[in-house]
C-alpha cells in the first residue's frame, strides 16, 4: 500500500494507526456504503421507511461505525438482534429509534424498557412482561407484533396475533406501533411461496383492524429487490447495504464495501516435493516461493478454503497452499513479479483489475455470503475510508 493511501486510511479510521496495527485488517468503504443506501432509498420510494439492519456487528462491518453512518444518512430505524447490540449503539450516542428484531425472554423485558428500545413480540408472556416493566418505569413499551407467515422461527399465527393485538391495545404500558413478518425464501427464483407469505400477511393485517398509522414490514433485501410493494410501509435492509444480495441477484449500482487485506510477513524458497503446513496437505511439484500472511481461521477466513482459494498480490493471483492455520496462512507467490515482505495481499476486494468477492469465497467454502461476512472476527482491526 502506498504511503499516501496509508495516510488516507489513518485519517478516517476509528482504530489504532494502521502502520502499527497487526498486519491483517479490514477496510470499509463508507462512500460505497452511502451509495448503496441512497440506491435503496430510491428503490423503496418516498412512502416507504428504511430500517438499516446492523445486527451481528453490522454483518461484520463494525456495529457502531456503520450505525453512526446510517444515522448520518437519515435511516428511519436501526435493527439489531439483541439488547446488548442496541446498548452499544446507545453508548455511542445514537438517537435513531432501535428495533430489537427478535422476541426475547420475559425476564429481560425491564432491560429493554430501560434502554428505550422498540421490542418485537410474538407471545402473551413477553407482552405481559413488557407491559409490567413499562408501568414500573412509568413509561410506554413500543412494540412490533410478529406474525408467523411461513418461516417457522418467531411469531404468532393469525389467531394468536389477533388475540395479542386485542390484549395489547388495552394495556396502559404498551403501544403497538407496527406489525412484521419474515420472508422465508424470497430469493430462490420461484416466488410462489413468497407471494403466499405476502397474501397471508396482508390478510392478517386487514382482518385485525390495525390503525392506519401502524407500521407494516415484510420486505428484506431480496424482498425489496425482487418483490417490492408500496402497500407496506417499512423495508428492513441488511446484506444489500453492504453490497451483496442472496443468489447474486444484485441490482446495478451496488458495490461491496468490505475489503480484507494482509501484509506479507515472511517469504521463503520452498523445494519441490516438500509438504507445506499442518498435516502436509500440499506438496509442490516445483520449487516455489512461499509467503506467509498473518490471518487465519480464527479471524473468520474459513479453514475450508485451504488449498482452494487465492489472494491477490500486486494484481496477481497467488493460491492459498496448505491448511489454513488459526492465525496465519501460506500462499504461493512464485509467479508474482518483484514480490517482497511488506507487500499487500488482498483476500477480499480488488487489486489491479482483479477482484475477489464474498460470493466466490463462500461458494469455494461451501457456505454463503452472510456467514462469511458476519464471521469476520473482532480481532481484525477495521479501518474506514470516505464517509
Amino acid at each position: 500500500m502506498a504511503e499516501t493511501e496509508i495516510n488516507k486510511l489513518e485519517k478516517h479510521s476509528t482504530n489504532q494507526n494502521i502502520s502499527f496495527s497487526r498486519p491483517a485488517y479490514i477496510e470499509i468503504d463508507l462512500d460505497a456504503f452511502n451509495s448503496n443506501f441512497w440506491k435503496i432509498r430510491q428503490m423503496a420510494g418516498p412512502k416507504t421507511a428504511i430500517m438499516a439492519v446492523v445486527k451481528a456487528n453490522a454483518y461484520g462491518h463494525g456495529l457502531v461505525k456503520i450505525g453512526l453512518q446510517a444515522e448520518k444518512l437519515g435511516t428511519d430505524y436501526l435493527g439489531v438482534a439483541f439488547i446488548e447490540e442496541a446498548e452499544k449503539l446507545l453508548d455511542a450516542g445514537i438517537k435513531t429509534p432501535i428495533v430489537v428484531l427478535y422476541p426475547d425472554v420475559p425476564q429481560r423485558a425491564a432491560r429493554l424498557i430501560h434502554a428505550g428500545l422498540i421490542a418485537t413480540v410474538g407471545s402473551t408472556d413477553y407482552l405481559d412482561a413488557l407491559n409490567q416493566a413499562a408501568l414500573a418505569s412509568n413509561t410506554i413499551a413500543r412494540i412490533f407484533l410478529k406474525i408467523e407467515t411461513g418461516m417457522g422461527r418467531y411469531g404468532a399465527n393469525s389467531d394468536e396475533l389477533k388475540a395479542l393485538f386485542n390484549l395489547g391495545k388495552y394495556m396502559d404500558g404498551v403501544e403497538i406501533i407496527g406489525v412484521s413478518t419474515n420472508l422465508a425464501d424470497s430469493s430462490n427464483g420461484d416466488d410462489t411461496f413468497t407471494r403466499k407469505q405476502f397474501e397471508r400477511f396482508a390478510n392478517v393485517i386487514n382482518s385485525t383492524e390495525f390503525p392506519n398509522n401502524n407500521i407494516t414490514s415484510i420486505e428484506n433485501s431480496s424482498g425489496l429487490l425482487l418483490h417490492h410493494s408500496d402497500k407496506f410501509s417499512l423495508v428492513r435492509v441488511g446484506i444489500l447495504l453492504y453490497g451483496y444480495s442472496p443468489k447474486n441477484k444484485l441490482g446495478i449500482g451496488f458495490d461491496p464495501i468490505m475489503s480484507i487485506k494482509s501484509r506479507i510477513i515472511q517469504m521463503k524458497n520452498w523445494p519441490a516435493g516438500r509438504p507445506v503446513g499442518y498435516g502436509g496437505k500440499f506438496t509442490p511439484a516445483r520449487d516455489i516461493v512461499l509467503a506467509t500472511l498473518g490471518i487465519g481461521y480464527a479471524d473468520g477466513y474459513f479453514w475450508s478454503l485451504s488449498n482452494k482459494s487465492y489472494v491477490l498480490v500486486n494484481g496477481y493471483k497467488a493460491p492459498v497452499v496448505g491448511r489454513i492455520c488459526m492465525d496465519a496462512l501460506m500462499v504461493d507467490v512464485t509467479d508474482v513479479p518483484s514480490v517482497k515482505v511488506g507487500d499487500e495481499a488482498v483476500l477480499l476486494g480488488q487489486s489491479g483489475d482483479k477482484r475477489i468477492t464474498a460470493e466466490e469465497l463462500s461458494d469455494l467454502a461451501g457456505s454463503f455470503v452472510y456467514e462469511f461476512l458476519s464471521g469476520m472476527s473482532d480481532r481484525l482491526p477495521r479501518f474506514y475510508k470516505g464517509g
